[in-house]
């Protein structure tokens, strides 16, 4: 009933995150009832996307130079760090606009069952950062589960001898998402960050 081609575009835009088979046809449809042009042009940018982007060698945000924006600007608080799991925390909370410091990306949480252990996250580099910059204070903005926690815990025991740790407040539900919640609700989180 349908092409091989759509049914394989169809199965390939199902592979990203919150895209449903439904969603999936519509933006598959879409691409092929669209001029030329603009399939070209998307096609091109994914490309360019994959080739360009990479990690800021400082804080392991994306970037298409050695180092982010975020690193570059002169105007952010060089003597606070705020650390976020993935680049999607960062975007949410830069988006509130309740935070003018650094960030570091660790690349995820403690989660021993899924292999995830304190080896395969960027903790030694974050290390080496707030000695470098004599950070005043590290900000964990850790999701508020059992392993964000366990995160955060292990994070304040390797940091509390060189700077001040704090948390975001609970202003997240508990279980809940950095990179899910409103800015509304970010920008309380921060406010109301306390020590850990």
């Amino acid at each position: 009933m349908i092409s091989k081609v759509i049914k394989d575009l169809v199965e390939n835009l199902r592979r990203l995150p919150t895209v449903s088979r439904k969603g999936a046809e519509i933006l598959a449809l879409y691409i092929v009832d669209s001029n030329g042009k603009f399939a070209e042009n998307l096609a091109h940018t994914i490309l360019q996307a994959k080739e360009r982007v990479k990690q800021c060698k400082s804080c392991n945000n994306y970037c298409e130079d050695k180092f982010c924006k975020i690193c570059l600007d002169e105007r952010r608080d060089r003597k606070q760090i705020c650390v976020v799991q993935n680049v999607k925390d960062l975007i949410a909370i830069e988006k509130s606009k309740a935070y003018n410091g650094l960030y570091h990306i660790i690349g995820g949480k403690l989660e021993p069952l899924r292999g995830m252990s304190a080896d395969k996250l960027d903790i030694a580099k974050l290390v080496e950062k707030v000695k470098k910059l004599s950070a005043v204070e590290v900000v964990l903005a850790l999701d508020p589960d059992l392993e964000g926690d366990t995160t955060a815990l292990h994070l304040k025991n390797i940091l509390e001898p060189y700077t001040k740790v704090s948390r975001i407040a609970s202003g997240l539900p508990l279980g809940g998402s950095v990179e899910l919640a409103d800015s509304a609700t970010i920008a309380r989180s921060i406010q109301g960050k306390r020590e850990f």
